[in-house]
């Protein structure tokens, strides 16, 4: 299955939470997020949880994601000073995570993996026991 993101924006908590399931393909993620930019309930500003512990990442890794680095720069601006938390499933998927935060460094956007999600929540400022929606 390629893969599927599917995403709620969440006012009341400043975040949009983002889930995806599937076999990476680059440059999905890039296109989720100039849609949730272009979604009238989106306020610059707001932080981001994505959810990408049902990725297969198969073979990507820093030269994968390299070709997009000056998109990534581009769509940073239109987002604000924010935070954006990924949830990894297992530590190879971390170390990928953590290349792509690395490579996609911004004055703007703050990167940052986890492997918990109770971690990733209050890092972005948020109760650990927060709920959020099932998406798929």
């Amino acid at each position: 299955m390629t893969i599927q993101s599917k995403y709620q924006i969440l006012p009341d908590v400043n975040i949009v939470f983002i889930e995806r399931i599937g076999k990476f393909d680059p440059g999905t993620m890039l296109s989720t997020f100039k849609e949730i930019l272009g979604d009238p309930e989106f306020a610059t500003g707001m932080n981001f949880l994505v959810d990408s512990r049902q990725v297969d990442y198969g073979k990507a890794n820093f030269v994968t994601l390299s070709g997009q680095k000056k998109a990534w720069s581009l769509t940073h601006k239109n987002m604000g000073s924010c935070k954006v938390a990924f949830l990894q499933q297992d530590a190879t998927n971390y170390g990928i995570s953590r290349q792509a935060t690395s490579l996609f460094f911004s004055d703007v956007v703050e990167r940052q993996p986890f492997l918990n999600k109770s971690e990733a929540l209050e890092w972005l400022g948020l109760p650990a026991d927060t709920k959020l929606p099932d998406l798929f």
